[in-house]
């Protein structure tokens, strides 16, 4: 059974109560009929969309006819197709039309509308006049079927809504799979490349060196599964030894081996391949030796001079003499003695007046390279030098520091004391400083014997004075003896 509805028609205003099947007006027979306002809460979405309810606004009205019979027949305005729906229809759009009820079973067809009583002339054609002319919006209320009509609309706006979180959900959901199988992908691709380093065949490289003609040949192979091949040498894209790193370079035709003087020694090779990555690489040690010849030009070698090879001589007349030991052709070798600064000259005999009785502070400098620094540099000294007139190449050219007049007073103090009382320490102490400033020990002359060395002079004076309290006196001033050494004689007293 069918619910009852309220309907309004749109043309006189009538309001009635009639079922779903009701399509016009009963006093006007107007076809612009809608539901009332008041009853719209009781369609259900669905039903509403295949209304065909249709305002004034939107369709003109046709006006009664009366047929031969005298009978008023009303003709129905021409359907209109349904519009299609719009996801956020415009506040301005007009409202749409309700929709019909889902599709049901075909009803019975509805018996024809009873004839109206046949109107007068006069009501024809006033109900015709509202028909022809559209009415006007009151401003002070909304318009007719203004109600229902926004209603339904507001359901349809709320129904696109849904719609559209609806979408927006399946698309991050897509979004979210999406990502899930890329990166599922990249995982398996990953384990995919791993599986396929560890099905890599196992590369192995075996070097060989061989001596031949005072010379080192490199060859080699490459071990791939079970091929062994010949090692190209071009591959080869670094040879170096694996105990410091260190490279070398080689012949790729040849294979000859090159490298420097302090690159000899024991050495167990390593090398790299241009296209190949090496697993596994075995190599016999081997001697490397240049045979006590200079290392071939293809070794890009820069000979430095070694602190060990520089040595220092003190001549007569206060000279110096700085000698190198090595007999590698030098481009250019210079000498400083007073320090790292310099000034450095290519020279290596020197006038060392001004620094008698300091220590040597001796540098050589090999072509553009840093300076050198004498072994024992601070710790060997200068020896006294007494010469009058040093030169002016000696440390400036300045004269000697050393007075030697109170040299030979503090000398012969020290000598008499010592004479008088061999056991005195502090005389012999002192006559020892002064006895051994020259470049070589002081000679002694006890009684017309001559005995060479401090030590051995001492000693005999001693051991005459502890045998049988023999003492000495001082015969004469000591003398220094071709800038050598002090002569010191004595007399048993």
């Amino acid at each position: 059974m069918s619910d009852s509805l309220n309907y309004r028609c749109n043309s006189c205003g009538h309001m009635w109560e009639g079922d779903e099947f009701t399509l016009d007006c009963e006093n006007c027979s107007s076809s612009d009929i809608e539901i009332a306002k008041d009853l719209t809460q009781r369609i259900k979405p669905e039903d509403l969309k295949d209304d065909k309810t249709v305002s004034s606004e939107e369709k003109p009205q046709t006006p009664p006819v009366s047929d031969d019979s005298g009978t008023i027949v009303i003709p129905k305005a021409p359907s209109e197709p349904e519009q299609p729906k719009q996801p956020e229809p415009p506040k301005e759009e007009k409202p749409k039309a309700a929709p019909a009820p889902e599709p049901k079973p075909a009803p019975a067809p509805k018996p024809a509308p009873k004839p109206a009583p046949e109107p007068k002339p006069e009501p024809v054609a006033k109900k015709a006049a509202p028909a022809a002319a559209t009415p006007k919006a009151d401003a002070s209320k909304p318009p007719s079927g203004g109600g229902g009509n926004n209603t339904t609309g507001g359901g349809s706006e709320k129904k696109s809504g849904s719609n559209m979180w609806i979408i927006i959900v399946v698309i991050l959901a897509l979004a979210a799979g999406g990502a899930y199988f890329f990166l599922s992908g990249e995982e398996g691709a990953n384990k995919d490349d791993k599986k396929e380093e560890v099905a890599t065949t196992k590369v192995e490289l075996k070097l060989k060196v061989e001596k031949r003609d005072d010379a080192f040949f490199l060859s080699g192979s490459v071990i791939e599964g079970n091929q062994e091949s010949t090692l190209a040498l071009g591959d080869i894209t670094r040879l170096y030894r694996v105990s410091d790193d260190q490279d070398f370079k080689f012949d790729e035709e040849t294979g000859q081996i090159y490298f420097c003087e302090d690159m000899e020694g024991a050495t167990v090779f390593n090398a790299e391949l241009a296209d190949k990555k090496v697993d596994e690489v075995s190599s016999d040690m081997v001697e490397l030796s240049l045979f006590g010849k200079p290392a071939p030009e293809a070794a890009n070698c820069v000979y430095r001079l070694q602190d060990d090879k520089i040595e220092v001589a003190f001549l007569d007349k206060c000279m110096m003499e700085v000698k190198i030991n090595d007999k590698y052709p030098f481009k250019s070798l210079t000498v400083s003695i007073t320090g790292k600064d310099g000034p450095f000259k290519p020279k290596f005999k020197w006038d060392v007046s001004a620094q008698s009785q300091k220590t040597v502070d001796v540098w050589v400098k090999q072509d553009d390279l840093a300076p050198i620094a004498y072994e024992q540099n601070g710790t060997l000294t200068v020896p006294l030098c007494i010469q009058a007139n040093p030169t002016p190449d000696g440390g400036g050219g300045s004269k000697p520091t050393v007075n030697l007049e109170q040299i030979i007073r503090d000398i012969t103090e020290a000598a008499t004391k010592f004479g008088l009382n061999p056991r005195d320490r502090a005389s012999a102490s002192k006559l020892q400083e002064l006895s051994m400033s020259l470049s070589s020990q002081p000679r002694f002359v006890i009684d017309g014997q001559t005995i060479s060395g401090f030590s051995a002079g001492t000693n005999r004076m001693k051991t005459d004075f502890r045998n049988d309290g023999t003492t000495f006196i001082l015969d004469g001033v000591p003398q220094i003896v071709d800038n050598k050494y002090f002569k010191i004689s004595y007399r048993s007293k």
